[in-house]
């Protein structure tokens, strides 16, 4: 049996932002089509990781600061690597992120929350730290911090992704530990290729 990929689930409450209409859906498989990509339920299938409270990935990128930034903060940049998900937020210190969906089956312009956080710590360019909580979960707040640093080689900027406080075994860690080198990976692709990375889900590839 194939392994499920799905980082991002639908939430238990509707949200309106921005003036876009926003619907209550319920939990499970209903947003394969808005990103496609699955994870197991809790408990089931391989990972290549240690369970632990915190995870680390390193990755490289031949691109600029500004544009690696513009991708971090730009929902529309977001959607062709982000699992179809648009990342909304002014990213000044102390205010509301949210990670917004299309889900399945639902008219163009409604989106759904699938993630909410509070900017912590704001560096233009260089580091984005925010907490991080699917909204159909009921666990404490993760944080997540990306740092950008530039100079790793000529027009190559190194990006370190820091996820901490996540529950060992929770569902939080159990959608993110084969997310996050997906998405590092789509952010990758997308920026040095301006193409979608090709996993099913991705900027619509097939399933």
């Amino acid at each position: 049996m194939p392994t499920d990929h799905r980082l991002w689930r639908a939430p238990r409450a509707a949200r309106s932002m921005r003036g876009r209409a926003v619907r209550a859906r319920p939990c499970g498989g209903r947003l394969r089509r808005a990103h496609g990509l699955r994870l197991p339920a809790a408990g089931l299938g391989p990972y290549s990781h240690t369970v632990s409270e915190e995870l680390r990935h390193t990755i490289y990128i031949r691109t600029s600061p500004e544009q690696l930034w513009a991708a971090l903060t730009d929902g529309e940049v977001s959607f062709h690597y982000l699992f179809e998900t648009e990342i909304r937020s002014s990213f000044a210190p102390g205010e509301a992120l949210a990670y917004m969906v299309v889900p399945e089956d639902e008219e163009p312009g409604v989106l759904v929350e699938a993630v909410r956080g509070k900017v912590l710590s704001v560096e233009i360019g260089r580091v984005l730290e925010h907490s991080f909580a699917f909204v159909d979960l009921d666990e404490p707040p993760s944080t997540l911090r990306w740092q950008l640093r530039p100079g790793a080689g000529p027009g190559v900027v190194r990006v370190d992704l820091v996820h901490r406080g996540l529950v060992p075994h929770g569902g939080c860690h159990q959608r993110v530990v084969d997310g996050w080198p997906i998405v590092l990976s789509g952010l990758k692709t997308w920026l040095e290729t301006g193409e979608p990375l090709g996993v099913a889900g991705f900027g619509g590839a097939s399933d």
